[in-house]
């Protein structure tokens, strides 16, 4: 089973690569690449939701096809799993058998939040700062800001400029969300996730911030398997009958 992964806002595929290790060998961690940044750090940004799930869809559909998955998105990458689900699901293909969410409120939830991809870079770097995850020497090292302010900002103006397209029935499958207990979500922006599934919906709160996955990696990948063993089990009993 594999599980494609994506990041949060000004992140890389690189964010998961330490997953590769911490989690049971029976589940397989892809990280995805976004556009203008990793490996694909020479290609344009995408800076709206529409493009963005194009250029991932397009790349994975292959591979939808051919093999069981899940999709796992923190922050901005849960929106990135479910605006990508839905195209899976309008282009009739092979849909995950679960997603895994974090980090982030609902996409029918309207946030009447200042617009920070319109700041100036100062503004920016101290609402950065704020949210945490992102070390002051990081934000006061010039070379660094040259190259990942404008990802950074690229990815808000994706998250703030993304209208909601409404999901006219539930997926046909599961959703489970993290949560940090000390990041700005509420337990409404949280608990909204569970009108996009007919089926188990299942939330987990953690003792952390809005960048709680980097301290319990281990304990969400533990759930993660413990979630995904009737899959296997389902396999199983398909390949022996």
């Amino acid at each position: 089973m594999k599980l494609y992964c994506f990041s949060y806002a000004g992140g890389s595929a690189m964010v998961y690569s330490k997953w590769k290790e911490m989690i049971n060998k029976s589940i397989e961690i892809v990280p995805v690449e976004l556009p203008g940044r990793g490996n694909r750090f020479s290609e344009e940004l995408c800076d709206n939701m529409e493009d963005l799930i194009d250029d991932i869809y397009i790349k994975l559909e292959k591979q939808f096809i051919e093999e069981e998955y899940m999709l796992y998105g923190h922050s901005m990458g849960s929106w990135i799993v479910y605006y990508l689900t839905k195209r899976i699901e309008e282009k009739g293909i092979r849909l995950p058998k679960r997603l895994f969410l974090s980090g982030k409120e609902a996409p029918h939830i309207t946030k009447n939040d200042i617009v920070h991809y319109k700041l100036n870079n100062k503004e920016f770097i101290e609402k950065i700062y704020d949210l945490g995850g992102t070390s002051r020497e990081l934000l006061e090292n010039k070379e660094i800001l040259e190259i990942y302010i404008p990802i950074l900002k690229n990815d808000y103006k994706v998250i703030e400029t993304c209208k909601y397209k409404a999901h006219e029935k539930a997926f046909n499958f599961d959703i489970t969300i993290f949560n940090g207990t000390k990041d700005t979500l509420t337990e409404e922006d949280i608990n909204a996730w569970s009108k996009y599934t007919s089926k188990n919906f299942n939330t987990y709160n953690f003792d952390g911030g809005h960048f709680f996955i980097h301290d319990y990696a281990k304990q969400m990948l533990d759930i993660i398997y413990d979630q995904t063993k009737k899959y296997n089990k389902e396999q199983c009993l398909v390949m022996t009958n």
